[in-house]
């Protein structure tokens, strides 16, 4: 066996020696309820403009209630069940009280097909379906007895009442005395490399994770954090849900994003913090700032000064994944403590090191792959679901695990985000990230989107191509693309910068906003429209 793969004991004890205090995410919310009973815990903001408040011990009572629901559906701890939901009420109330079941919870994006859904069903091994009406294609698609489905918007947590009934129930549902290693979460990879393979969470990946998020982050309970992302990922529910249980903070969950509803939520609950993307950032530079909010900081992939400037709030630049569980790399909250571009310096619950195509460790400024060291199942993930082969090609003898991500060095120990394994490719003898071009070509005024693939190239093999989407200041389109080439030929080496543009109204995405560059790459080599302008041979 790989030295990563201690044994439990060693395991074990490596937890109990952090001194968190918590062994479970419920065991932490059972006392943040009661010491924090009246203070906001949830507040759903809906882009139909209704607002509701739920305190701790009101969320505590929701979560009882569920457990009790899915008690009587017979559910329990050695169940696995699928949580298909969207950012409500619901989703929270499910989860909590499936690990205070100790019922395995597999999170699924909203956005799967019917065929994706049922391999996510299957490959799981879940019994039962928790999810809400709007839902409901999706969910009959699959080969279940409808009684295996259950409608959590139906009526399973009716409004907290201080009735004696309700009194009764508070105590009910016990929980199982679980392990510290036992799986609690399972979430599915996008599948760019194949199938999507599921992402092992134990009891204890969520309490560090819950510790971890909030402390890299700085969360304290004078808090209120925003939240548009997500439930399903673990950016969101990892990073901001869990942060702000460890902390006693607030969450403010929208069911939807749009940037009059981000502002709105954010003004009216003096919203402090936020996890953003590129998409997001760019949807509200579309619309003015408000003249004061009171957000402090705001979470995302890289250090811009002028984005920053443009907001008046200081990026916490960060970079992880759902098997780091937490932000493996993350920097410093403050207007220009952190080398523009850069994406933060290694957590201090985590060791990081680059390495070359033969996994030499690399100390100066070449890029290479990322890995990380850290215990698994705890400070890692722990394995992917039913996939040995999948886990032991993720690690190496030493136990660094392979993130595919590629980065470099720069000044001070940080880290600049260089793009995926899978996604560079070779110009002539060199190799090109496709999101150092388009990190460029997104700063350039006029660009509201921007994606980056290769095209074949008869005697370089591959060459860069480029799609933008620009916004509504640009006129003449061939002009503007001239403009663009200029500027990549300033800031790029020759080889970098791309040989055709096109023009869209829109790109293909993820659910994170990620540019989908297989679909991107399909419907450029398909397109023989007018708004593709090539300027070298």
């Amino acid at each position: 066996m790989k030295q990563i793969f201690t044994d439990d004991q060693q395991r074990r004890s490596f937890f109990e020696s952090m001194n968190l205090g918590y062994r479970s995410i419920s065991e932490l919310f059972l006392a943040q309820s009661v010491s924090k009973a009246d203070k906001p815990f949830l507040i759903l903001e809906s882009l139909s403009g209704h607002r509701r408040q739920v305190s701790y011990a009101e969320m505590s009572e929701h979560v009882e209630r569920t457990a009790n629901l899915l008690t009587n559906r017979g559910i329990g701890a050695t169940h696995r069940v699928i949580l298909h939901c969207g950012n409500e009420l619901e989703f929270v109330s499910a989860f909590l009280a499936c690990l205070k079941l100790s019922v395995v919870v597999v999170t699924t994006n909203t956005r799967l097909t019917a065929p994706e859904f049922e391999y996510c069903l299957e490959h799981s091994g879940a019994s039962f379906v928790l999810t809400q009406q709007r839902f409901s294609e999706v969910a009959r698609s699959a080969r279940l007895d409808e009684k295996a489905i259950i409608w959590l918007d139906a009526s399973p947590t009716p409004a907290p009442s201080t009735s004696a009934d309700t009194a009764a129930l508070v105590h009910h549902s016990e929980q199982r005395a679980s392990d510290i290693l036992d799986l609690a979460v399972v979430q599915y990879t996008s599948g760019t490399t194949g199938r999507p393979k599921g992402v092992r969470l134990t009891r204890a990946n969520l309490v560090y994770g819950a510790y971890a998020a909030a402390d890299t982050e700085g969360l304290t309970e004078a808090d209120t954090v925003l939240v548009h992302l997500p439930l399903f990922h673990i950016n969101a529910l990892c990073w901001s849900l869990l942060g702000v249980i460890w902390a006693g903070a607030t969450l403010v969950l929208m069911d939807s994003f749009s940037p009059e509803l981000f502002w709105r939520a954010a003004i009216r609950n003096r919203c402090t913090w936020a996890a953003m993307i590129a998409y997001s950032i760019a949807k509200l530079r579309d619309h003015p700032v408000p003249e004061k909010h009171h957000f402090r900081c705001w979470g995302w992939g890289l250090s811009d000064p002028e984005v920053d400037t443009h907001f008046g709030v200081a990026t916490i630049p960060w970079y992880g994944m759902t098997e780091t569980v937490a932000p493996a790399v993350i920097g410093i909250g403050a207007f220009g403590a952190n080398p523009v571009g850069s994406m933060g310096r290694p957590s201090p619950h985590v060791r990081i090191r680059l390495v070359d195509a033969n996994e030499a460790e690399l100390t100066d400024n070449r890029r290479g792959q990322i890995q990380i060291s850290g215990v698994p199942g705890i400070s890692l993930f722990d394995g992917y679901l039913d996939d040995p082969d999948a886990t032991a090609k993720a690690f190496d003898e030493q136990g660094w695990f392979s993130t595919g991500d590629f980065a470099g060095w720069v000044e001070g120990g940080y880290l600049r985000y260089a793009g995926r394994l899978k996604d560079l490719f070779r110009v002539g003898g060199e190799m090109v990230s496709p999101v150092e071009i388009e990190v460029l070509v997104k700063s350039i005024p006029g660009v509201q989107d921007a994606g980056v693939v290769s095209a074949p190239h008869r005697t370089l093999g591959e060459v860069p191509v480029l799609a933008v989407v620009p916004n509504s200041t640009v006129g003449d389109l061939e002009s503007f693309a001239q403009y663009l080439i200029e500027r990549c030929t300033e800031a790029l080496a020759s080889y970098k910068v791309p040989r055709t543009i096109f023009f869209r109204t829109v790109l293909p995405h993820s659910t994170l906003h990620k540019v989908d560059r297989k679909a991107l790459k399909l419907d450029l080599e398909a397109t023989r429209d007018t708004l593709r302008f090539s300027f070298t041979k």
